[in-house]
């Protein structure tokens, strides 16, 4: 079994151009989204410096006032996870200093009441218990009518964005009454408040460079920096095991009907996994051609950002194909038994097998890896025969080379 092992690994060396090439092609897509990605970054790097530069000089004349901003971690959040100032003062405040005259101290100067029709005598025009800056500027509800969003609930009591938190509670944590996730970090504020008792103004309670939504996707505790005892399989750097199931988006183009089995895999890594993965089938002609192949080879790939330890992949083989297509009778490689996982390998230029574990109750089989994810494909061992190997290879100009190797 060993030599046949190895004869396949060292035959397929002379496909692996094709599977390099089909690599190299991802790569290359992948330097080119990088690429473009470090631009966008860089750009909203700018903005973000701009805005607050001018943050800074529209509040030059104000009292000081104290921000929750994103705690330093040795693991720079993700852009789209840093801190988003929401400052439910900063148009009360311009109102204020702008020296307009207003005469019920509500925020709104009386100029603006009168345009909008709200009393400039009154705080709440409507009596909803929002006062009338509240509404105009910060809920966007009506400050002229009681229930202008939900007929007989008052503006203070509704929840206009439908995140768990009403106007009113918004109000008094100073979240967004506008935006279901304030700091934008996957959780509402609702969710963060009410369950998970995170911090709806910051994407990182803990302070642990994961964000708390990334963090409960995961099952780590986003208020225990570095862990979780939610998660056995979580180790003190924030990674976990996380599944990618067979229905999942990230297999979509791979577990196809009529295909003779499904793909799923288990990953520990940081951050949410399942949304940095993709996966898609890739052609190496040879093998298929001769039947040695289950199926067709997977292509799986990873975000940059994503910092992956390791994967066990799973094979779940469709019961009437291995009744159809599989030798049974033969010693240690009866029906499933006689199949293995191969991936490619980058730095050998070479497909090699991998360790494989049979589950015959379930028509399974899977393997475990570590490195950088790549080429996967499920290899059937009693159609590879030396007999097979033979047939396969005499066109080519190199067979004998092959067979010295193996001998």
């Amino acid at each position: 079994m060993r030599k046949r092992i190895l004869a396949l690994s060292l035959a397929l060396m002379l496909l692996s151009a094709t599977a390099c090439s089909s690599s190299s092609s991802q790569t290359d897509s992948s330097k080119s989204s990088s690429s473009q990605t470090e631009k966008d970054s860089s750009s909203l790097t700018d903005t973000t410096t701009t805005t607050t530069a001018q943050t800074t000089a529209d509040s030059s004349s104000q009292p000081e006032k104290t921000t929750t901003e994103t705690k330093n971690t040795a693991t720079e959040l993700p852009e789209q996870t840093k801190r988003v100032v929401y400052d439910p003062d900063k148009q009360r405040n311009e109102y204020i200093y702008g020296g307009e005259t207003d005469t019920d101290g509500d925020g709104l100067p009386d100029n603006v009441e009168k345009q909008i029709k709200t009393d400039p005598k009154k705080t709440d025009t409507d009596k909803d218990g929002l006062t009338d800056y509240q509404e105009h500027c910060l809920t966007g509800t009506d400050p002229t009518i009681y229930d202008s969003i939900q007929k007989g609930v008052s503006d203070a009591k509704v929840d206009v964005e439908n995140d768990g938190l009403s106007n009113e509670k918004e109000i008094q944590l100073r979240t967004d009454p506008k935006h279901p996730d304030t700091d934008r970090d996957g959780l509402t504020d609702g969710d963060e408040v009410n369950r998970y008792k995170t911090d709806p103004l910051d994407p990182d309670t803990d302070g642990d460079g994961i964000s708390d939504g990334d963090e409960v996707k995961n099952g780590t505790d986003p208020l225990k920096k570095g862990g979780s005892n939610s998660n056995p399989n979580t180790n003190p750097g924030g990674y976990s095991e996380q599944p990618i199931p067979a229905a999942s988006s990230v297999f979509k183009s791979v577990n196809k009907s009529g295909e003779p089995y499904t793909l799923s895999m288990k990953v520990f890594a940081s951050a949410d996994a399942e949304s940095k993965l993709s996966a898609r089938e890739t052609t190496i002609t040879d093998l298929q051609k001769s039947k040695v192949l289950v199926g067709k080879a997977v292509d799986i790939t990873a975000d940059k950002s994503l910092d992956c330890r390791g994967a066990t992949l799973y094979f779940r083989l469709d019961k009437a194909y291995v009744k159809k297509n599989l030798t049974f009778g033969k010693k240690d490689r009866d029906g499933i038994k006689a199949l293995y996982i191969a991936y490619f390998d980058k730095q050998a230029n070479a497909l090699l097998p991998l360790e494989t574990t049979y589950d015959e109750a379930n028509c399974s089989v899977s393997a475990q890896f570590t490195g950088e994810l790549t080429t996967f494909m499920l290899v059937d061992s009693n159609v590879w025969d030396e007999d097979m190997m033979n047939s396969w290879a005499k066109s080519r100009k190199d067979f004998g080379d092959i067979m010295k190797l193996t001998i």
